[in-house]
């Protein structure tokens, strides 16, 4: 084992459970020049720190792989004299012959400044805007400040969302996403005290994340719910009287300029400032066109796992120059229509549909018109508007006038 770790050109070390060092490479030993890191703890060799990772408010992939059984993967984020230093982490378990953990090897690929990325939650940051936005989120992941993100439909908010907690010391934890469009009180409770059949994220979710997706849609009274859990910590179930502690981040989002909202009287003040203390603007597709050639080659390979698509050069230059009002989302569903044009593996400019004549344009056409006219599925047509389909319901219900049922999809008569 040794010796294969030896030639192996990537720093690597094999970690205990109690976090000592069992062997460190060649390549390891050259890169950080110890001569025997055997028995010394992990983050003593790698960061100088007599504090384990999880005690400096880091996420450590190494406990993450022994408590999961599975890889982990973290990117630690230091500040050093001249600049900042980026430590991508990724432990794998070996197993014995019994299937237990004998122990982690891990890999240490060191890069200085924001790097450009495509992590598995599939944020690219070739773009200096990207690039900006991690460096925000990289003050933050250690620590467990609410964070608003913020930024126009269809940007992938909660892509970035995922990626600070993937890297904070709440990654093993889970994440959790809460759909704030038209949700009630009762649906509140349910999700997070649970019912005589299920248990709820206050007892499923200890030390995770909770993002609470569009927060601007919130109902008044369910704003001051989450403005005494920001506040407190704790959650009060209503009729009983009893008081949980939630032990959980809080992270959210919105596409809508809140201080207007506070300003007509639909969002709480105090709930705006508090959620003001730390914000992350998620630029759209416009303003990262550097980012479109690595996120088309990363969609690709997802909307077509087994079937190898490319792009050719006047297809990707199409791509660039076009303007995307509907950002990485709209990106995306163009791409999957090309991939089903393209006869071969390779996308051609022709293959590309630059107008879509069956879009709905909610600014031309009345959104009851639409959905009269839609022929495929609510949710389809939920998905192709930016929207959810609890969202869809409401704003039809409102057009209409009087309550709609949901229906039988178009799709499936």
């Amino acid at each position: 084992m040794t010796m294969l770790l030896d030639a192996i050109e990537e720093a690597r070390i094999l970690v205990r459970e109690d976090l000592t060092v069992a062997y460190a490479n060649r390549a390891f030993r050259r890169r950080y020049g110890i001569k025997d890191a055997t028995g010394r703890r992990c983050h003593e060799v790698l960061f100088h720190e007599v504090r384990s990772c999880a005690e400096c408010g880091e996420a450590c992939p190494v406990q993450k792989a022994f408590v999961t059984g599975a890889p982990a993967r973290e990117v630690q984020h230091r500040f050093v004299p001249g600049g900042e230093r980026f430590v991508e982490l990724t432990a794998t378990p070996l197993l014995r012959a019994d299937g237990s953990i004998a122990c982690v090897m891990e890999t240490v690929v060191e890069q200085s400044g924001v790097r450009g990325l495509v992590d598995g939650a599939g944020v690219v940051a070739q773009s200096e805007a990207v690039r900006t936005v991690l460096g925000r989120i990289a003050r933050v992941c250690a620590r467990d400040t609410v964070v608003l993100f913020t930024g126009p439909s269809g940007t992938g908010k909660e892509v970035f969302a995922r990626f600070l907690h993937e890297n904070s010391r709440r990654a093993a934890m889970g994440f959790v996403k809460i759909d704030c469009s038209g949700l009630t009180v009762e649906a509140f409770e349910r999700e997070f005290f649970g019912t005589s059949r299920e248990r709820g994220l206050l007892d499923t979710l200890p030390g995770g994340t909770v993002y609470f997706d569009e927060v601007a849609e919130l109902s008044l009274a369910l704003q001051v719910r989450l403005l005494d859990l920001i506040e407190t910590g704790r959650m009060r179930e209503s009729g009983s009287g009893v008081v949980r502690v939630a032990g959980f981040r809080i992270l959210c989002s919105s596409r809508y300029d809140l201080a207007q909202r506070v300003r007509e009287g639909r969002f709480r003040s105090d709930l705006f400032y508090r959620l003001g203390v730390f914000t992350v603007t998620i630029p759209g597709l416009d303003e990262r066109r550097e980012d479109i050639a690595e996120l088309a080659r990363l969609m690709l390979r997802r909307a077509s796992p087994d079937r190898p698509m490319e792009l050719s050069e006047d297809a990707l230059e199409m791509l660039v120059k076009r303007s995307w009002p509907g950002n990485v989302r709209e990106f995306l569903c163009l791409l999957e229509r090309a991939a089903i044009s393209a006869e071969g593996h390779r996308i051609e400019a022709s293959d590309i549909e630059t107008v879509d004549p069956d879009s709905p344009d909610e600014a031309s056409v009345p959104l009851a018109e639409f959905a009269a006219r839609w022929e495929g599925s609510r949710k389809a047509l939920a998905e192709r508007l930016g929207i959810s389909e609890r969202t869809l319901y409401r704003r039809l219900r409102e057009a209409q006038g009087d309550a709609l049922q949901p229906e039988e999809d178009k799709g499936s008569r």
